[in-house]
């Protein structure tokens, strides 16, 4: 009997497995990728808006709430926000005009309107509408701070300065884009 013999040969190169292994981690590592980024645009966009409505309500009490009150805003939301745009309580960037009318969008498409409370007139009120579900609990919160009330929805989430975050979070989870009212003190 003869005796087989092999030949050692030193193969080299990848098998099907190992490239199907490289190629899943590959899509893990890239969708959690795109998690973190979308993520992270969210928060932005959060943060950037807190800042628009901050800013506003900054520029609200020094140039009106200083002085006699937010009386010469009217309740009538269209005379308000003309004179707050007039004003440069409006950032620039979210005015345009189409048509004749003037008109103050938020970065979600939503109009921007600033009147005087109709129940005090020591106070504005700012609607912001339109505000996605997905930001508007981030947006409640940081944009809180220089408001006396903020309502989601017609729902008080904020009074006298005191946030309920549980009824911010279960009033905006109800819809897909919600409309803040945040209430102006005069100083």
């Amino acid at each position: 009997m003869k005796s087989l013999k092999f030949k050692n040969t030193n193969q080299r190169g990848i098998t099907l497995i190992e490239v199907s292994i490289g190629l899943i981690i590959a899509a893990i590592v890239a969708a959690a990728a795109y998690i973190a980024f979308s993520q992270n645009a969210r928060r932005q966009q959060a943060q950037e808006n807190s800042t628009v409505v901050t800013n506003m309500m900054a520029e609200l009490k020094a140039k009106f709430g200083s002085s006699g009150g937010y009386a010469e805003f009217t309740t009538t939301p269209a005379t308000g926000t003309t004179l707050a745009i007039n004003s440069l309580v409006v950032p620039k960037e979210l005015v345009s005009t189409v048509a004749g009318v003037t008109t103050a969008k938020n970065s979600y498409g939503g109009v921007i309107t600033i009147a005087a409370d109709a129940a005090a007139g020591d106070n504005a009120v700012i609607t912001y509408p339109a505000v996605p579900k997905e930001q508007c609990v981030d947006l409640v919160i940081a944009a809180g701070k220089g408001a006396r009330d903020i309502s989601v929805n017609t729902v008080a989430v904020m009074t006298a300065g005191v946030l309920t975050v549980a009824s911010a979070s279960t009033e905006c989870a109800k819809v897909a884009s919600s409309s803040l009212v945040f209430t102006v003190p005069k100083s």
